[in-house]
């Protein structure tokens, strides 16, 4: 008679069983563990930085040159885009690690991992262009 349990003696249980959000995100949490992320990570963090800095600063430099930038006749309008919804773009970053884990899960054409990353780091480029352009020709 087995005496050790259906699991080969070792009791895993989640440290939340019942709760159906604490055991999604205890799957996600193991997936990540299983995950090889290091240059996904760098590249998803590195977008993130380039849009909370870059907006913040377009926000601040708006506000201080608001007058200036509402009285033109021919307003820049990246400038107020990125101000008002530049939070927004944060979704950028977070869907493309969703398309990265994708990526590396189904490892074929499009989906492979190196081509994910390479969308990434150009992504990450044209962020930072579109932030740089906006806070040092349009101000």
């Amino acid at each position: 008679m087995n005496t050790r349990g259906t699991n080969g003696g070792r009791n895993k249980i989640s440290p939340c069983e019942k709760n159906v959000l604490c055991k999604l995100l205890w799957g996600v949490l193991g997936y990540i563990n299983n995950f090889s992320f290091t240059m996904t990570n760098v590249i998803a963090l590195t977008q993130f930085i380039i849009i909370c800095i870059g907006t913040f600063a377009v926000m601040v430099l708006q506000k201080a040159a608001s007058a200036d930038v509402l009285s033109r006749q021919n307003p820049e309008y990246l400038s107020p885009f990125l101000a008002r919804y530049g939070f927004f773009m944060v979704l950028i970053p977070i869907v493309w690690t969703m398309y990265a884990i994708l990526s590396d899960k189904v490892g074929k054409n499009i989906f492979s991992l190196k081509f994910a990353q390479g969308v990434g780091i150009v992504m990450m480029i044209l962020l930072f262009l579109v932030y740089f352009y906006t806070i040092f020709f349009l101000f």
